[in-house]
C-alpha cells in the first residue's frame, strides 16, 4: 500500500523525441497528478466474434497523458518553461553571474521540434512510472494569496514503462514562489486582486497516428497558440468600460522573491495586448461587488515575443 505523501515528479530533456533518458535531473513535489498510462485494446471487428474473445484483441494505442500540478519555484523550472513556450533563451548575467535572467517568449513554429521530456512519476509503489516523449499540451498558472503559486501542466507521452525508483532532490523551500509575493498590474497600475489564472494552450495535434506504430507520432501544432485567464478583483467602473469599448490593456503578474545579488528572485508574466471577453461585473450577494476579468492575450503587430513573456530571475546560469 502506498501513500500519496511520498509521491513526486521528475524530468529530463531528451535529445531525440521519444527516446527516454535516465535518470531525471530535476524534481518537484506534486500537488496532484493525473498522468496515466494508455494501453488501449479493441476487439477485432469480424462479424463471427459475438463476444470479446481472449487473444482476439487489437493493440490500438499505447502511451500516456494527463496533468501534473506542482508549486512554482524560482529555481529548477527553466526546462519546463522552455518546453511550455518552445523557446530557449540564453541567460543575461548580473552580479558576476550570481543572478541570471531568462526571458521566455512563445515560439513561432513547432514546439521543441525533435525534442521531448522524459518524465518520472513516483506513486509510492515498488517501481516508478517513466513517460517518454512528453510534450506539454497546456500549462495553467494559478495565483492565490492563501498558498504558493502553482502550475498544472497537461502532458501527452509517446510511451510509458515501469522502471527502478530514482532518488529525488527537491529545490529549497525558501525559493518557492509565495502568493503574497505577487502583484497584479493593469496598464502599470497595481490592482488589489483575490485570485488569478493564466493558461497557455499550445494547440497540439496530440493524437497524431501513423501506420507502423502503436504510439503517437511527435505532436505538432494544429492551430494558433492561445493565452487566456481570469483575474478576480474589486469592481471598478473602468472594468466595464474596457469591456464595452473593446479597449486593449497590458496585464502583468509580477512575483518578487528573496534578495539575490543586488536584485531579487523574480517570476514575471507580461502580456502587452489583452482584451476582456465577457461582462466582468456580477452581483452575487450583499457584499463587495467583484469583477471577474476574463481575458485573452492578442498577438501584437510586433509579433509573438510581445504576446507573452515570462521573465525568470534565478541563481541558475543555464537551462537544465
Amino acid at each position: 500500500m502506498g501513500a500519496g505523501r511520498n509521491s513526486y515528479f521528475g524530468w529530463v530533456q531528451e535529445t531525440t523525441w521519444g527516446t527516454p533518458v535516465t535518470p531525471p535531473t530535476k524534481w518537484l513535489e506534486i500537488v496532484s497528478e493525473g498522468l496515466q498510462g494508455i494501453n488501449d485494446q479493441v476487439a477485432r471487428p469480424v462479424i463471427r466474434a459475438l463476444h470479446k474473445r481472449e487473444g482476439n484483441l487489437y493493440d490500438e494505442k499505447q502511451g500516456g497523458a494527463g496533468p501534473v500540478a506542482c508549486e512554482l519555484n524560482y529555481v529548477g523550472l527553466l526546462r519546463l518553461l522552455e518546453h511550455l513556450t518552445g523557446t530557449s533563451p540564453s541567460a543575461t548575467a548580473f552580479d558576476a553571474g550570481a543572478r541570471n535572467e531568462f526571458n521566455f517568449t512563445l515560439a513561432a513554429g513547432e514546439l521543441m521540434a525533435g525534442k521531448g521530456l522524459t518524465g518520472y512519476i513516483f506513486k509510492d509503489q515498488t517501481q516508478e512510472e517513466q513517460y517518454a516523449g512528453l510534450k506539454i499540451r497546456q500549462g495553467t498558472f494559478s495565483f492565490d494569496p492563501k498558498r504558493n503559486s502553482q502550475v498544472e501542466l497537461d502532458f501527452v507521452a509517446k510511451a510509458m514503462l515501469q522502471v527502478a525508483v530514482t532518488a529525488p532532490t527537491f529545490p529549497g523551500t525558501s525559493t518557492y514562489v509565495a502568493g503574497h509575493q505577487l502583484s497584479c498590474e493593469i496598464d502599470d497600475v497595481v490592482r488589489k486582486f483575490d485570485s488569478a489564472t493564466l493558461t497557455i494552450n499550445n494547440a497540439l495535434d496530440d493524437d497524431k497516428r501513423v501506420l507502423g506504430s502503436k504510439n503517437i507520432d511527435e505532436p505538432v501544432r494544429s492551430d494558433m497558440v492561445e493565452v487566456t485567464g481570469e483575474v478576480t478583483v474589486d469592481a471598478v467602473q473602468a472594468d466595464l468600460t474596457k469591456f464595452l469599448a473593446g479597449t486593449l490593456f497590458k496585464l502583468e503578474f509580477n512575483h518578487t522573491g528573496a534578495v539575490l545579488g543586488t536584485g531579487n528572485y523574480k517570476l514575471n508574466f507580461l502580456m502587452n495586448k489583452c482584451r476582456l471577453v465577457s461582462d466582468p461585473i456580477k452581483v452575487e450577494g450583499p457584499g463587495i461587488v467583484k469583477s471577474t476579468l476574463a481575458y485573452e492575450a492578442l498577438l501584437p503587430t510586433s509579433g509573438l515575443a510581445d504576446m507573452l513573456s515570462i521573465l525568470v530571475s534565478t541563481s541558475e546560469s543555464v537551462i537544465a
